[in-house]
């Protein structure tokens, strides 16, 4: 969450909340918390040293850990992603989308449709998010509508694909697009 707020924060508190984030992202996750299954910091620090600015080849190393991870880094690493520019995001997310965890290709998934929607016209990031909404479970186009619906405008390639999710197999996907149908368009 502060990573999505920081530029609401002072120039002080960014360079103290940089300098605190270099320091989590350069020091290994504790044992105990490998031990007992616990998710180090490195995702949601990476996430916050991306916000606060720092350079393309930091947050590429940074990604570059990430996408070698455990789950919870590799969901992470759909969150760093989207601080690249839309053609290397769509490039790192699409074979996220193939990831053997549900939550992985729900997270990647996520992060194409908000590039759909907002209009970037990548060829690449429409494909897979056309293939994401085929995912044989429900996690992955239930968080692609849940994504394009949070979303203030739709680009309209962002629109057909609410309304292909509008006929999914699944009655929860189904219903969660009708629902995005029903609201009025923000204003």
């Amino acid at each position: 969450m502060l990573a999505r707020s920081v530029d609401r924060l002072g120039a002080d508190v960014q360079t103290r909340l940089a300098e605190s984030a270099s320091a989590m992202v350069s020091h290994p996750t504790a044992l105990i918390d490998r031990l007992e299954g616990r998710p180090g910091p490195l995702g949601p620090a990476a996430e916050l040293a991306a916000s606060l600015g720092t350079d393309v080849d930091a947050t590429q190393a940074l990604l570059a850990r990430l996408l070698t991870g455990d789950r919870d880094q590799r969901a992470w690493a759909t969150q760093l992603a989207l601080h690249l520019a839309p053609p290397v995001t769509a490039a790192v997310l699409s074979p996220l989308t193939q990831d053997p965890e549900p939550s992985v290709r729900a997270a990647a998934a996520s992060g194409l449709a908000q590039l759909v929607a907002a209009g970037i016209d990548d060829t690449l990031a429409i494909a897979m998010l056309r293939l994401c909404i085929q995912d044989t479970g429900t996690q992955v186009p239930r968080s692609v509508v849940a994504t394009l619906a949070s979303q203030p405008a739709l680009a309209s390639t962002a629109e057909d694909i609410l309304r292909t999710l509008a006929s999914h197999r699944s009655a929860a996907v189904r219903t969660m697009a009708a629902e995005h149908k029903q609201q009025p368009p923000a204003s």
